[in-house]
């Protein structure tokens, strides 16, 4: 289920809850299991631009919908496809990083940790 947490330039209230069913553009995104790249689908419908996959790993943990391009910008450029590649991966990574992190029990790193983490 993608359901909306945030939105820019327009009401929460307008957006619904989408079901992942095995046709959606959803599903079809974690089925590939990798962040999106220049050449892969938009993914697009009738009033989405494109659904952005965020991942991390090969898990997705997020999705952007782009719903409109900017009044100076009336489509994508050669340099937002590489823009778009690097959100599709390192946003998708800082979501779960700061998910684990609200959710770990704080502890002091000392260096035993540190060597234990590093395999020294």
């Amino acid at each position: 289920m993608l359901f909306p947490i945030a939105r820019e330039g327009g009401e929460m209230n307008e957006l619904v809850e989408l079901e992942m069913d095995e046709a959606s553009p959803a599903a079809q995104m974690v089925q590939r299991g990798r962040p999106w790249s220049r050449g892969d689908p938009a993914y697009a419908s009738d009033d989405v631009i494109m659904y952005l996959p965020l991942v991390s790993g090969r898990r997705l943990v997020a999705v952007l919908r782009l719903e409109a391009f900017l009044a100076q910008k009336p489509g994508f450029e050669d340099n937002d496809y590489s823009l778009l590649s690097m959100i599709s991966e390192h946003a998708g990574i800082a979501i779960e990083s700061a998910w684990i992190r609200a959710h770990a029990k704080a502890v002091a790193l000392q260096r035993q940790a540190v060597e234990h983490l590093l395999g020294a």
